[in-house]
């Protein structure tokens, strides 16, 4: 038999861990510093701090795929997404944000 609030509870302290102030205000400033490489030519750093980005967009990806698994398995669980902190190129401003 599994423990669903154990479950969700488990969920939600690694939802905000990931989505802890520090962490976004700190992907927040690696995006900064993407779009001010780009900008300024500095392939180099644009390769080191898009790793970065990818790293964090892993870890979103995981919780996410997590979240939906939960929710498709257990009835009436409705933990929330954390795909709008997922890091992505806007093609029309022609920059990297999030994915809002």
């Amino acid at each position: 038999i599994m423990d669903t609030e154990a479950i969700a509870q488990n969920y939600m302290k690694k939802y905000n861990e990931l989505v802890d102030k520090t962490n976004i205000s700190n992907i927040e400033n690696i995006v900064d510093e993407l779009n001010n490489a780009i900008e300024n030519e500095d392939m180099t750093l644009a390769n080191s701090v898009y790793e970065k980005i990818l790293s964090w967009n892993f870890k979103i990806g995981n919780l996410e795929g997590e979240r939906e698994s939960l929710n498709s398995h257990i009835r009436g669980f409705k933990l929330p997404s954390v795909i709008m902190f997922s890091v992505m190129y806007d093609d029309n401003d022609r920059i990297w944000k999030f994915n809002t």
